[in-house]
């Protein structure tokens, strides 16, 4: 059998360098969300959560960890969202060991504590419905959405309260609502152009911002 030519080794060790790497992630990013809570059984509260993003070059999956200020090494919920196919793929890790999971770009969670809700941000229709199914005791609960989307120049958001100052936009904003079959609003979220965050979220009892 042939030996290789001793000029191709150096290549050769470069290329088995690079397959043993660990995998890098790249392009992260750190932010502050505040939320307000005015509950129907008890006086109104806030809460600060620090959020952590990144993309993962080893599988081009774009994960969000959820950290409230009180409890900074432990995060609450992280959520691993695909990005190769227009984000349709989440998975959703809870603290309490609660996994949800979708493959069409929406999963709504109005109901958990932090503002990690995802919505089809790619949608291109002005209105699509959507569906969200849970396995819960052997059987599988479905639940149908509707979401719209919206566009608004910056003075109307602020305005409107939907943007912190000192945060910076460019462009008009998309402002996404869902609602349930009943046609009532269940969670909105407002985004910049091409950002990787939502600016402003709102559910029925919570609004979230982005600080500067």
């Amino acid at each position: 059998m042939r030996r290789p030519d001793r000029r191709c080794w150096p290549v050769l060790y470069l290329l088995i360098y690079l397959l043993f790497l660990p995998s890098v992630s790249y392009a992260a990013e750190t932010f502050r969300l505040l939320t307000g809570y005015t509950p129907s059984d008890r006086p109104a509260y806030s809460r600060m959560w620090d959020v952590f993003l990144e993309i993962s070059s080893s599988d081009h999956m774009l994960e969000i960890l959820f950290y409230p200020e009180k409890n900074p090494r432990n995060s609450i919920c992280k959520i691993r969202k695909s990005v190769s196919d227009d984000g349709r793929k989440i998975f959703l890790e809870t603290a309490a060991k609660k996994n949800l999971q979708s493959a069409n770009g929406l999963l709504v969670l109005p109901e958990f504590p932090a503002p990690c809700s995802i919505l089809p941000i790619h949608q291109i229709e002005n209105q699509k419905v959507y569906e969200q199914s849970r396995q819960a005791g052997g059987r599988t609960f479905a639940k149908q959405f509707s979401v719209s989307r919206e566009l608004f120049k910056r003075d109307v958001c602020l305005k409107n309260g939907w943007i912190k100052n000192g945060i910076t936009t460019t462009g008009m904003l998309v402002m996404f609502t869902v609602k349930n079959k009943q046609n009532k609003m269940v969670i909105k979220q407002l985004w910049p152009e091409n950002g990787k965050w939502w600016i402003y979220e709102e559910t029925v009892d919570r609004r979230s911002w982005r600080l500067p």
